[in-house]
């Protein structure tokens, strides 16, 4: 069996967070389906890893 990628619900994963390394889980939160990446810690704290949305995600505004 293959290994789950590191953005699979559940698969446990370590961020670089603070200077130090912080393990934890990938759990489904902001943006997950995007393929960013948002970890919950066993303290419960959540993480989310990858860049802000910008007006590049906004939809087009029609100028009629």
């Amino acid at each position: 069996m293959k290994e789950p990628f590191y953005y699979t619900e559940g698969a446990e994963i370590e961020m670089f967070i603070d200077g130090k390394w912080t393990r934890g889980k990938v759990v489904n939160g902001y943006r997950f389906r995007d393929g960013l990446i948002t970890m919950e810690t066993a303290e419960g704290r959540r993480v989310w890893c990858g860049e802000a949305s910008g007006a590049w995600r906004e939809p087009e505004r029609s100028s009629s």
